[in-house]
């Protein structure tokens, strides 16, 4: 009897569960879609701005609003751009060994890791995709997912990062959205909108094709 119980309130458990993790992932999605939104209209306002395009980032939504008034205010952009982007070229070990001797620093895996099964061949696209192909799979490509990436995942047959876990968010959705990914591959810094490539979002590999065929 108490083993009956026990299955019935795991079942229980497990359905909670997987209702709360819908609704999270959910939110987190509408939460990302506003953003896209903040991205694609700030660029806009800012060309009246005393601030570069590439820089408005980089700024808090209170500095942005006082920035007529503030026009020195584009300067703390310019240095956290380049903060960031010192930040972004450190070298990082692939894991942390937090063992007595401090373990070795391991070089980056030369492939990716498939984190959405899946084989999928088509032509590479890059945020905002506006250039989406309608003759065949679009293979979505970025450095890593951000805001511009959840909305496009209905849209793309496949995608492909250079950063990222099987856990990440980009991983998730693609998941849910049943379309091939592969997070961490080095290729996604060379591949160029037009190419044309074949993902395997099982394990982790991205063949470039030499030409596009029509």
């Amino acid at each position: 009897m108490l083993g009956s119980r026990r299955r019935r309130l795991t079942a229980a458990l497990a359905r909670v569960m997987g209702e709360t993790m819908a609704s999270r992932e959910h939110s987190k999605s509408l939460v990302m879609r506003v953003l896209h939104v903040h991205r694609r209209v700030l660029p806009e306002l800012v060309r009246h701005w005393p601030l570069d395009d590439a820089d408005w980032p980089y700024l808090t939504i209170e500095e942005l609003r006082r920035l007529h008034r503030a026009p020195g205010l584009a300067g703390r952009a310019a240095e956290r751009a380049a903060a960031c982007a010192e930040a972004v070229d450190m070298p990082m070990p692939d894991r942390l060994d937090f063992s007595a001797d401090g373990g070795r620093r391991r070089t980056a895996p030369a492939a990716g890791s498939g984190v959405s099964p899946g084989r999928v061949t088509g032509v590479v696209v890059r945020p905002p995709a506006d250039d989406i192909p309608g003759d065949r799979p679009a293979i979505l490509v970025c450095a890593s997912a951000d805001a511009d990436v959840a909305p496009l995942l209905g849209l793309v047959g496949g995608v492909v990062t250079g950063r990222g876990s099987a856990m990440s968010h980009i991983a998730i959705l693609a998941r849910e959205h049943r379309v091939p990914a592969v997070v961490g591959h080095p290729a996604a810094a060379a591949l160029r909108p037009g190419d044309l490539v074949t993902i395997d979002g099982t394990t982790g590999e991205v063949h470039a094709e030499p030409t596009l065929t029509g």
